[in-house]
């Protein structure tokens, strides 16, 4: 048995930063990759990468190499990063514990040999030491031009909105190596052997053993086995119908569709290309000279000639060597062979001709492909082509990357917990958080708005909630009593808010002034706007109202106050009557005071003043919401929330949210209330945001255009109608739409799951929504299990206890 420990063997004789002198003095610059995420790319965005790829690589010194190493692991999500405090947070994190999962880590190596000589003829041992490696160490300590040549390089590559490469230093170098060694087994030492065999049901395959596991290569190293025409983007027969096409690279399946331990390397050598010219020159002349001796001679040379014509005349095109392999990782022979066949079928469904070495070949490829080691991959394993074809194999996307902190969503691959940062407070892809919610009825969007503000609400986020459809009532019982309230209109009811409420008057400053003013005027002329004479006038009446009134401010109060003072109030003041009419103001909010409208200023109750230390205010209005004028009074009220939980304090980071928007926005006074949040809220750490059908529910206007050019994040549901009014409105991209097309909610399934597109500024994601049990019976607003669970949680009086309940009584 051929047997080598290759722990033995390092192959580095020096780091230094991100740079290493390896064992046969090539010096190698090391870098990681941050790729963008799967599905995020239209065709464009591929086309634009691999033209930076090009011009990144082109420009390298002669005698260079280009490694890009793509490792993916299978693994187990563990759920460190979710937080586990709350009875929900703690159900999330066990529902998905042990769910499996195919990490990925990029790495780009770009280096160059002592000597200028790249590949041997034939195959070399790699482990064997140079004899002048005092002399390799002294001139590793000096300044190189390589090494500014190359750092200009990865410059230019940072320049791109698409990928950033990012220096990795001496641990991670080392733990690199040794991972490779070990078969990804960080937590020991193994041996390697290079005469395995693997037998499976069709034929027997060598392999290399790596400690217990079997690892076997495909390899590409002859431009034969490329397909006729290479592309850099693919249409994804896996995402798309008829009706829609989303794109993925042309490499791009030689990751995720392999869901098993696996590298996808990538080489390219840069060699002179005068060199590459002259060769296929002589190889030309070769040709002629034998067209004699048949007629693919003949036509061969012929061809020859025309393309070297053409890469005399285009510039853009550069000879350069290649090689690519995929080194696999397995445990038993069973599933050697399944993954063999896999990546067979990826090879041959992409039109590559994939070709699995014999015994030295597999040997050396598996030895070389470590990145100190791969400038001496033997010539034979080597493919000549033009540096865009090179480049092709590439792989240029990464999964799902979950933000530092944020909302827990899934990602679409795995269904696994991902965070996306709505707030950005740092504000890496928005500058405010105002959003919408747009989808049909019966598509989720209580349940997705109600995850989204359950976990604003651990965050310490202060939520005020206008509730028109009633789905947020059980949301309060997931809130600490003392820091929720929960108003719930009632006819004949006062709702237990007095926006005229203050401790003492010295609250009375110009901003309250002023927002009582506007309150008074709405309840006047609901269908206006006031003036700046209307707010000035109401402001002086205001004022003299509080001097003379200490104790139990309130509207019906203040009007008394005005009935009484009638006749003489105004000419103290030096109001001109023409300017107010109080005649016209009495008559028309009497209403308010002794008319059908009376009991929503009863005192009885008042919370008014206990706003300010609650987390969650909830009004839910229902049983109002085929009434305008009523709904617009209890929002003017509701009002009095926001002011004294958000906007009072720039510092708090809040949100303000109405639900079933388009049942009040086509008032007037109602719509100018919520498009001034959504312009003025960016200027505090505060959020606004609607759940709307779709955006036709809008009026057309300024201020209805103001609140979408004021709206960087959009979650966007599953429409069968279709998504032209979204596009329209927010002027999405075609690539965008057709990310939105292919949303494909599955409630059928084992974990059943719902899909949604989520816009944060520029970028779009398609994210799954997967409950474990428990959110979602907390998640339920209607429907028998809903009504059982709200009978537990009058027994029990804690909506925990009532939902664990219920699931154990489902489970038995």
């Amino acid at each position: 048995m051929e047997q080598i420990n290759l722990s033995e063997y390092y192959p580095i004789l020096a780091v230094k930063d991100n740079i290493i002198l390896s064992n046969n003095g090539d010096i190698i610059l090391c870098y990681e990759l941050d790729l963008p995420e799967i599905f995020t790319l239209s065709p464009e965005d591929y086309q634009n990468i691999h033209d930076f790829w090009y011009r990144t690589v082109k420009y390298l010194p002669a005698k260079s190499f280009v490694h890009k190493q793509d490792i993916f692991l299978k693994k187990e999500y563990q759920g460190n990063e979710l937080p586990d405090d709350t009875f929900l947070q703690k159900s999330t994190k066990e529902h998905f514990e042990h769910r499996a999962y195919v990490s990925h880590s990029s790495y780009l190596f770009i280096g160059q040999t002592p000597n200028g000589t790249l590949n041997q003829i034939a195959a070399q041992n790699p482990f064997k030491s140079l004899p002048n490696q005092k002399k390799l160490l002294e001139e590793f300590d000096r300044d190189n031009a390589f090494i500014s040549e190359v750092t200009k390089s990865i410059e230019f590559l940072n320049s791109s909105k698409y990928i950033k490469a990012y220096p990795i230093m001496e641990d991670e170098i080392h733990s690199l190596i040794q991972n490779y060694y070990n078969g990804f087994d960080p937590n020991k030492y193994v041996d390697t052997t290079l005469d395995e065999n693997v037998k499976t049901s069709g034929q027997n395959y060598n392999a290399v053993g790596v400690g217990n596991r079997r690892v076997g290569v495909f390899t590409l190293n002859d431009i034969k086995q490329f397909p006729d025409y290479v592309d850099i983007h693919k249409l994804d027969n896996d995402y798309s119908s008829k009706k829609f096409k989303i794109f993925k690279g042309a490499s791009d399946d030689f990751g995720f569709k392999m869901p098993f331990d696996h590298i996808y390397n990538q080489v390219i050598f840069i060699d002179d290309h005068s060199q590459h010219k002259k060769q296929l020159e002589n190889r030309k002349e070769h040709l002629i000279g034998a067209k004699g001796f048949g007629t693919d001679n003949k036509s061969a040379a012929e061809g020859l000639t025309e393309y070297l014509q053409e890469l005399s005349k285009d510039e853009s095109k550069k000879i350069v060597r290649g090689h690519s392999n995929i080194i696999y990782y397995a445990d038993s022979d069973s599933a050697f062979e399944t993954y063999t066949n896999t990546i067979s079928t990826v090879y041959r469904t992409l039109d590559f001709k994939p070709h699995y070495p014999n015994k030295k070949t597999l040997q050396e490829i598996y030895l070389k492909s470590i990145f100190p080691y791969i400038s001496s991959l033997s010539n034979v394993n080597v493919f000549r082509t033009e540096l865009q074809i090179a480049l092709s194999l590439f792989l240029n996307i990464t999964s799902y990357k979950s933000d530092d902190e944020g909302i827990v969503f899934s990602d679409r691959i795995f269904n696994i917990p991902i965070k996306r940062d709505i707030r950005d407070e740092r504000k890496k892809r928005i500058k405010a958080w105002n959003f919408f919610i747009f989808a049909p009825t019966g598509e989720g969007k209580s349940v997705l708005a109600q995850h989204i503000f359950r976990q604003l609400n651990e965050q310490g986020k202060k939520l005020v909630i206008f509730d028109i459809g009633g789905s947020f009532k059980k949301l309060s019982y997931l809130v600490p009593k003392d820091k929720v309230i929960f108003f719930s209109y009632e006819h004949g009811q006062p709702l237990g808010l007095n926006p005229f409420h203050v401790n003492n008057i010295t609250e009375l400053d110009t901003d309250k002034q002023n927002a009582l003013a506007d309150f008074v005027f709405s309840l006047w002329h609901p269908d206006k706007s006031p003036e700046n004479m209307d707010r000035t006038i109401l402001t002086k009446l205001l004022h003299t109202y509080y001097m003379n009134v200490e104790q139990n401010q309130s509207f019906p109060s203040f009007y008394n106050f005005l009935k009484i003072n009638r006749n003489s109030l105004l000419e103290k003041l030096g109001i001109d009557n023409r300017f107010f009419d109080m005649e016209s103001f009495l008559l028309i909010t009497d209403k308010y005071v002794t008319g059908e409208y009376s009991f929503l200023f009863d005192q009885s109750e008042d919370f008014s003043h206990r706003l300010q230390d609650k987390d969650l205010v909830i009004f839910e209005f229902e049983k109002a919401n085929n009434n305008v004028v009523l709904l617009s009074l209890l929002l003017q009220l509701g009002n009095e929330a926001v002011d004294k939980m958000i906007l009072e304090d720039r510092s708090i980071d809040g949100i303000v949210f109405y639900d079933e928007l388009a049942k009040f926005i086509k008032d007037s006074s109602i719509r100018n209330r919520v498009t001034h949040y959504y312009q003025t809220n960016r200027k505090h750490s505060a959020s606004v945001g609607t759940a709307l059908q779709t955006p036709e529910q809008l009026p057309e206007g300024p201020d209805t255009n103001a609140m979408i050019e004021n709206s960087q994040v959009v979650y966007i549901l599953h429409n069968e109608k279709g998504y032209e009014p979204i596009v329209k409105r927010f002027n999405l991209s075609d690539h965008q739409h057709n990310i939105l097309k292919s949303i494909t909610p599955n409630l059928k399934a084992k974990n059943p799951y719902t899909e949604f597109a989520l816009i944060i500024g520029k970028e779009i994601w398609v994210m799954r929504l997967e409950l474990s049990k428990e959110s979602f019976y907390a998640y339920q607003t209607d429907g028998k299990e809903y009504e059982a669970i709200m009978k537990l949680y009058d027994q029990y009086e804690s909506m925990e206890t009532a939902i664990n309940d219920f699931v154990q009584m489902k489970e038995n």
